[in-house]
Parts: structure tokens; sequence; C-alpha cells
């Protein structure tokens, strides 16, 4: 039944991306018929373990040979121009997601662009426009075909954000750069690399923490796909910092040393959603081919992990597609007490000193010996407490609430480090906690004689939708501090405009209404009152 859900939401999606001018009976119609073809033909996403027969049996170069023979499908009928018409269906939010339903699920941004529409085109700063990115650089394996337009790593991204990453390699960089542009948030940083094990690796960007495991699992698929040696030539590592990422030779089947390190603990801790999920059943249906490390997980654990060397019993896997894999479980092959959740580092946000705000997050084990602690330390521990200090075996099995207080005595940003141990875990697991405390400034907005205060921290993007309700005949035109001057009426458009804020502060909405003149002509006057112009007012306001 989840499958046909699956294709449900992709078909949704394409009749809200091309058919926005469809009626919604007509929509109801369209599925009606397709569901009937779908019972008639049988599940397009069937996919069963039989699909992954030949890797029963396979360890070492012998699995990743079989992996390799599987992929081998696809991409066929595929072009690069075809990225955008297969994005349509394979990157859009599902039509269950509030106020995102049928937009482009971005990687690099928070925008919500609209397909087709916001393809790039030129961009200026976040939020311009969206682009095709090629997660492993075109440059790195010289554009060879059929890589260049393999949508196992192509995936549509913010155009602004996918130009500062340019072709850097994939890896972690605590003191990074964001990118953003107003309300408009890059996800992912660039700055040198802090990976543990690996400072000398230079200049890399991190994605967002919730598609690390994502990127992770298109390296995986691009690295049994074009194996060294393939029928295509494709070399992922010809150039550039494609080195720092792969082998040319067949050393760790493809991937450095580097690469393995950082992919693996992101595949960990990232465990494959439902985005990726879907994603990977748009993928065959488009190109023929599936991500092996999408549908049974553990595969990666026998060629770069836990289990490297010994043999795939495939039974005893657990595949994505069966109806025994919840979103989260990570890798239910392995046998060592580990944790599953949290899988990053939790901002508890920001408030104003003294004033406490709450995180609750979800602290799962796998596989535990023991009962697990909790504690928090570092420079501003005394700012974040606990609601337990510990978690029985049982109970953190199956996942237990944990309630993170942050009550800040002092302005600034503050950081403390959570470190969860015990339950027979090899080593302690640590979570960098954060959060933001200010003394917030009173901005005053006036719209038309009613008066409002909002309290800010830091800069205060203000409103741009200002108009009253019901007084159509007035178009909001922007915000004037209290103390700059301005003549109700006036026919001059203001220049002094204020968008945002950065300390206390009154502002006043100013208005422009157009009436006709003589002539056929027309006149815009702006004022901060709708009564400000005699006979040109609204019975509403």
């Amino acid at each position: 039944m989840n499958n046909i859900v699956h294709f449900v939401r992709i078909i949704a999606h394409t009749n809200t991306t091309r058919k926005n001018t469809i009626v919604m009976k007509t929509n109801k119609y369209i599925l009606t018929l397709l569901l009937t073809v779908w019972c008639a033909l049988g599940n397009l996403y069937a996919i069963t373990s039989s699909y992954y027969s030949t890797v029963d049996g396979k360890k070492e170069s012998g699995l990743r040979d079989a992996l390799y023979s599987i992929t081998l499908a696809g991409p066929t009928g595929m072009s690069y121009d075809g990225l955008w018409t297969a994005y349509q269906t394979t990157d859009v939010y599902p039509s269950d997601s509030v106020g995102k339903a049928g937009k482009i699920w971005d990687m690099y941004s928070n925008v919500l662009f609209t397909v087709g529409t916001n393809q790039c085109g030129s961009y200026s700063n976040v939020g311009s426009c969206y682009n095709r990115e090629h997660s492993l650089p075109k440059s790195w394996f010289n554009e060879a075909k059929p890589a260049y337009y393999d949508l196992g790593h192509i995936v549509p991204t913010d155009g602004y954000v996918n130009n500062q990453r340019n072709n850097y390699a994939f890896g972690e960089c605590a003191s990074g750069t964001r990118l953003a542009n107003g309300n408009n948030k890059g996800l992912g940083k660039l700055g040198t690399s802090t990976f543990s094990g690996y400072t000398n690796i230079g200049k890399v960007f991190e994605p967002d923490d919730i598609y690390k495991g994502d990127f992770a699992r298109m390296y995986m698929y691009m690295v049994v796909r074009y194996k060294p040696g393939n029928s295509n030539n494709v070399n992922l590592a010809a150039s550039g910092d494609g080195t720092k990422m792969f082998n040319s030779t067949d050393a760790n089947y493809g991937l450095t040393d580097y690469s393995i390190a950082l992919l693996m603990k992101w595949h960990r801790l990232d465990p494959v959603s439902q985005k990726e999920i879907d994603r990977n059943n748009g993928m065959q249906n488009v190109q023929g081919n599936r991500n092996p490390f999408i549908d049974y997980p553990c595969l990666a654990e026998y060629l770069w992990g836990d289990k490297a060397g010994q043999t795939v019993t495939l039974s005893s896997l657990v595949g994505t597609f069966t109806g025994s894999w919840t979103t989260g479980d990570g890798c239910p092959c392995g046998t060592n007490p580990a944790i599953k959740l949290p899988n990053g580092d939790i901002d508890c946000g920001a408030t104003s000193t003294n004033t406490a705000v709450t995180k609750t997050i979800t602290v799962q084990g796998v596989n535990l010996s023991a009962n697990l602690s909790l504690a928090v330390s570092g420079t501003n521990s005394s700012f974040f407490t606990l609601s337990a200090n510990s978690i029985q075996k049982a109970v953190a099995e199956t996942g237990s609430s944990v309630t993170i207080t942050y009550k800040p005595t002092s302005t600034g940003s503050h950081t403390a480090t959570l470190t969860i141990s015990g339950g027979g875990l090899s080593s302690n697991r640590t979570f960098a906690l954060s959060g933001t405390c200010c003394n917030p400034d009173t901005v005053t907005l006036s719209r038309n004689n009613i008066t409002e205060t909002v309290s800010a921290c830091g800069t205060y993007t203000l409103p741009t939708a200002e108009e009253e309700s019901g007084a159509c005949d007035y178009e909001f035109k922007g915000w004037l501090a209290s103390n700059t001057s301005f003549t109700e009426g006036t026919t001059t458009a203001p220049t002094a405009w204020v968008t945002s804020v950065t300390s206390a502060k009154t502002l006043h909405a100013v208005y422009g209404k157009t009436t006709t003149t003589g002539g056929g002509g027309s006149t815009t006057k702006s004022m901060t009152s709708f009564s400000a112009i005699s006979g040109n007012v609204d019975s509403d306001t």
C-alpha cells in the first residue's frame, strides 16, 4: 500500500506542476483512471529482494561488481535537458506538505521554487532560481557521459549557493560561512576542513545535517555505478578535488580513506528518509536504475564499514521498501550498541535574558546492553539543563523524549556539549548545544494610524504586504522612519525607505492611491493615513 501512495504522490506532483489550469474534478478523474491502470499492470515500484538477488552470498569486490551490474541498467533515455522534466516528479514536495506541495525540494536552500518558472537563468543571491547541481562536480570526471546527466547524483539546488559551492569536496567546517539573503537561507556552509583526522583537505562544502546522508548515498551509488574500469570509461577522480573523494584505482573500491570516513559517518547519522525512498522510485521510472544504498542501507557496511570482508546474506538485511522498515531505522543489520537519535547538533533557539526556552529531542539507541547516561558540559553549560540525566535501556531502545531548557543570564551566543554515555557504547556520543540571547529592541509599526509593537533581536526584516483588508485602492509602498520628513498626499514618492531595523524605532507604513485625472491620465498620491486625502476614503476604512 505504501508504494501505491508513492505513485499517487508522483502523479499528483505532475498534475500540479504541468497542469495548473486543470480543475480539481479533472484531477480526480485522472487519478482514478491511473489507479485503474495500476491494478491492471501491477505496482510499478514493487521492488523486492529478487531485484538484488545477485548480491546474495557475495563479499568484497564480488559484492561491488554485483552492485555495478545492477546499477548498469541506467541511466537510459536520459539527457541533460531531460533533468528539468525529471525534477517535476523526483524532486518536488509531496501533496501532503502544507504550503510546499508541488514546489521544488531544494537541499541547498529553504526557498520554495516553482517548477519550470524559477529555472536558472541568472542569479544574484540566494533565492534567485534553481539549477542542476552535480553533487559530484562534473569537472571531476571531465563531463563524461552518462555520468554528466545521471539523476543519481544531480539534484535541483539554489543557483547562487550551487555557484558558491563551486567544485569543492564535501566535508565538515565548524567555522564555515553560511549564505543568506533576507529570509532566504542557504543550507550548508563553506570553510576550511575541520573533519577529525583530515584537516589538511582544505576548503570544503558542508551540506545541512538533514541531507548529509542523502549526499553520502549518492556518492556511494556513483562509485559502484562508475567503478574504476567501468564500461563507460568514466573516471570520477580525473581532476581537481575529485582526487580527495575518489580513487582512480580500485583501492577501497574507488573511495579514498577520507571519503570513507566522512561518507560512512553521514550515512549512519542521517538514515534513509521517505524523501529518498520516493526519489529512488522516481529515478527508476525516469532512467531505469536505482540506488542500492537507499534500498539496502546496510550494504555500505559490507563494503566500507563494520562488516567489510563478510559475506552478504540477503535475507538477513532489511530493505527500506519493506513493511519492516520505518523511517529513521538507520542500519538494522548492525549488532554493536549505537545511538540512532539524535543524529546532529542541537540549536535551542533564541531568547532574552533570564527567559527560558525549551527544545525537546528524542534519544534512541539500538543493541544497548545497559542504561544510558546524559550530561551537559562546556563553557556555557550552566545555561542548559536536561529533563533527565539517565534513560533505562528498554525505554531508550524505543525512543525517549528529553527536554533541554536554555535559560541564559547574559546576552550573546552560547554553546555547550551534550554527552550520551553508557549502554555498552564503544565510545561516548557528543552533540553541540547552542542558543542565542539578546535584550530585544521594540519596533513600533504604525499602519493607517493603527499601532502595534514587535520585540526583535538583531536585524528585524519588515513586513512587505501591508494593504488594508478591503481597501483595494490603496497600495502599500514601504516604511518610513517617524522622524523622516513626509507630506501627506504628496505626488512625489519618498526615497528614504526602511527595509530592516537593528535598534528600537518607530515606523509608518506609506500607501499610494491612484486617481484618474482629466484627459485619461492618473495621479498617485502617498499617505500614511487613508483619511489624509479628502474624498478618497473607502467606506470600510
